[in-house]
């Protein structure tokens, strides 16, 4: 026999966009079909993401909301039952909301649109469209909370890479908005690998080769790790 309450089973539909300017609008209707232990209450909040201050918030089953503050925003709706133990969410976002002018603040370009490697890569921010207290926080193509209206990289392998870089308030980090530049397209490689197996009865030998087709490419401190797999790893 089970202990405590069952699940709720509710369901939110929401409806307006993710990203919009100010004043931005958002609407969502709470469906409940049992669970629980009635009566329910229902919880709409929108708090600032990363941040966690709230911004707005309704205990109305079905309404809406208008955020006209721009920033970025998580949405969350949640039924609880009469014990507090049995709940339902629900969640939207993050949601961006611009400026009234409606001009996305996050713009990255990117200094080459592609090239073989190895590919020096400098993505910057428009930081005219910046507010007084904002600073840049990149997420690639460097590590996490690296800072700065530019980062640079240099790409070894090929691909499409792009850099993704975010707004944020340099006293609260509260964040208000987050973008990604235009693919960056890498072409070759530097590693090639090749493998020769010999002939006759077990044991053979098998040997492995690693070329480097510009070694002065690669920084001085690197190194070359070369892993085999007999199908165990």
């Amino acid at each position: 026999m089970p202990i405590g309450p069952a699940p709720i089973d509710a369901s939110v539909v929401w409806s307006g966009n993710t990203t919009g300017p100010a004043p931005w609008n958002v609407s969502w209707a709470v469906t409940i079909g049992g669970g629980g232990i009635p009566l329910y209450q229902v919880v709409v909040e929108f708090e600032n993401w990363g941040g966690g201050a709230f911004q707005a918030n309704s205990a109305a089953p079905n309404g809406s909301i208008s955020l006209t503050t721009p920033g970025m925003y998580i949405g969350v709706a949640e039924v609880v039952d009469s014990t507090c133990d049995a709940v339902s969410a629900s969640y939207l976002g993050p949601v961006t909301v611009y400026p009234s002018s409606g001009v996305d603040p996050v713009q990255i370009s990117a200094s080459v649109s592609g090239g073989p490697v190895p590919l020096a890569v400098q993505s910057t921010e428009n930081a005219s469209l910046a507010g007084p207290n904002e600073s840049m926080v990149w997420t690639t193509p460097v590590s996490w909370e690296s800072s700065g209206w530019s980062a640079n990289a240099t790409d070894y392998r090929a691909g499409n890479f792009t850099a993704v870089g975010c707004l944020v308030n340099a006293s609260t980090a509260v964040y208000f908005a987050c973008g990604t530049s235009g693919p960056v397209a890498v072409t070759g490689t530097l590693i090639q690998t090749s493998v020769a197996i010999g002939y006759g009865s077990l044991p053979v030998p098998i040997a492995f080769f690693v070329n480097l087709t510009n070694g002065s490419a690669f920084p001085s401190n690197w190194s070359v790790d070369l892993w085999t797999d007999n199908g165990t790893l």
